[in-house]
């Protein structure tokens, strides 16, 4: 019996990516490194949101190039704060790049890049969300509303009974 062409989120995820680095420069340096490599590899395959959003979680730590400008931007900036957002993107354009080059490696890379800053992430529970989620028919909530309103008109009806 095969499974699905692709993980989803009811089959194991078969993507093992290298250790994470044990110091959180080397995280920030391994990331850009995998990062860049992923956006030509999206560029060639056409996934040019996926590369987008790549390019700008490097932007977001491309200031760190070794230990004094590590250091510099760790007391002096907000570096956690960055991290946290080039790993977002970075899981993002992952999502991007397999929908968009499904064929290519880029995916992999940067599923491995947003891996390497998971851990020295100050907020590591927040993903994002692929936008087609959000693309509901209006009709498939309108029992949702009529509920709430059913809920709201019984809560006011026991309120005005219990004022008098």
């Amino acid at each position: 019996m095969h499974g699905p062409g692709r993980a989803t989120s009811f089959t194991p995820f078969a993507l093992e990516c290298p250790p994470a680095p044990t110091y959180e420069l080397q995280a920030i340096v391994k990331a850009q490194e995998k990062a860049n490599e992923a956006i030509e590899l999206a560029q060639n395959m056409g996934a040019e949101k996926a590369a987008h959003l790549a390019k700008r979680a490097v932007d977001r730590i491309s200031m760190v190039q070794g230990w004094f400008t590590y250091y510099a931007y760790r007391m002096y900036s907000d570096l956690q704060d960055d991290i946290h957002e080039a790993r977002f993107d970075l899981e993002q354009a992952a999502q991007s790049a397999y929908s968009e080059a499904s064929g290519s490696e880029a995916g992999n890379l940067l599923s491995c890049a947003a891996d390497d800053l998971l851990t020295y992430d100050p907020m590591p529970n927040i993903h994002p969300m692929d936008h087609r989620l959000s693309c509901m028919p209006l009709w498939t909530s309108l029992p949702l509303l009529e509920l709430r309103e059913t809920t709201r008109s019984s809560k006011r009806l026991q309120n005005a009974r219990s004022f008098f």
